[in-house]
C-alpha cells in the first residue's frame, strides 16, 4: 500500500483501492466463473514504453489491471467524442 504524507492524498488512494476491490467482487459474483456475455477480446500491439507506463499505473493502485485502465480510457475517449456506449441485445 502506498502512503503519502498528505492526508488527503492518502484518503484518495484508499478510496480508489476500495472502489477497485468492490468492482472486482461485483464482476466475479456476476459471472460466477462463467464466460461473460457480450464481450469481445482485442489483441493489439502496444509500444513497450506505453506498456511500462500502464504497468506503473497498475502498480501504484490507480487500476487493478491493465484491462481496467484500457476500458476506462476507451470509455473516457468515447464520452469526450460524445459517442454513447450501447449494449446489444441477444436475439
Amino acid at each position: 500500500m502506498i502512503i503519502f504524507s498528505s492526508h488527503g492524498k492518502y484518503v484518495q488512494i484508499v478510496y480508489i483501492l476500495i472502489d477497485r476491490i468492490l468492482s472486482l467482487a461485483i464482476r466475479s459474483e456476476a459471472t460466477m466463473g462463467k464466460p461473460a456475455k457480450n464481450v469481445t477480446y482485442w489483441n493489439i500491439p502496444i509500444p513497450k514504453s506505453l506498456d511500462r507506463a500502464v504497468e506503473k499505473a497498475v502498480k501504484v493502485g490507480m487500476y487493478s489491471t491493465k484491462s481496467d485502465l484500457v476500458r476506462d480510457a476507451v470509455r473516457r475517449l468515447l464520452k469526450e467524442l460524445n459517442v454513447k456506449e450501447t449494449e446489444e441485445t441477444e436475439a
